[in-house]
C-alpha cells in the first residue's frame, strides 16, 4: 500500500513546515496550505487519506473549511489542531464531523498516531462505501439479500442468480 497522503493546513509556516518534515521521515506524504484557498484547492485536485487543520487561522472560519473539506470526499478525516485558547471551537469542530483535536504545543507522536488512526477510519469508510456499491450492482432491484459465508453456499447462491 502507498503512503499515506496528508493534507497539512496551518498559517504558521515553522510550525506547519516542521509537523511536514516529521510526518514525512514516518512514512506520509504531505501537502501543505497556508489557509483556506489553498487547502480547498490542493483537495479538489487531489484524494488525500486525512487532514491535518488549524482551529486559529486567520480569514475564513475553520468550521467552514471543514464543511467544505467534507463536501469535497465525505470520507475524508480531519484532525483539528488547535492552540489552548480555542477548545471550543475544536470541540465544534468535531461535533460538525471531525475526527479529533489535538492542542498546541503537540506531542509529534501523538500526531503520528491520531493521524494514522484517521487514515485508516477513512480507508475503511471508503472500502465499505465500493463493498455496498458492488453488492447493490450485484443484486437484482427488489431482490432479497442472500448471506453466505461458506463457500458451497456462495455457489449455490450464484447459481440461483
Amino acid at each position: 500500500m502507498s503512503n499515506p497522503t496528508l493534507l497539512l493546513v496551518d498559517d504558521e509556516p515553522d510550525f506547519r513546515e516542521n509537523l511536514a518534515t516529521y510526518l514525512t521521515e514516518h512514512g506520509f506524504s504531505v501537502v501543505q496550505a497556508a489557509g483556506f484557498e489553498p487547502a480547498l484547492a490542493a483537495a479538489r485536485e487531489r484524494d488525500f487519506d486525512a487532514a491535518l487543520i488549524d482551529v486559529m487561522m486567520p480569514g475564513r472560519d475553520v468550521l467552514e473549511l471543514l464543511a467544505q473539506l467534507k463536501e469535497v470526499d465525505a470520507h475524508l478525516e480531519v484532525v483539528v489542531i488547535t492552540g489552548a485558547g480555542s477548545i471550543e471551537g475544536a470541540i465544534e469542530a468535531m461535533r460538525r464531523g471531525a475526527f479529533h483535536f489535538l492542542t498546541k504545543p503537540a506531542r509529534l507522536a501523538e500526531v503520528e498516531l491520531m493521524t494514522e488512526r484517521a487514515v485508516e477510519k477513512g480507508r475503511l469508510a471508503r472500502q465499505n462505501m465500493l463493498y455496498r456499491d458492488e453488492l447493490r450492482s450485484r443484486r437484482a432491484p427488489g431482490a432479497p439479500t442472500v448471506v453466505a459465508n461458506s463457500a458451497p453456499m456462495r455457489r449455490l447462491v450464484d447459481e440461483a442468480r
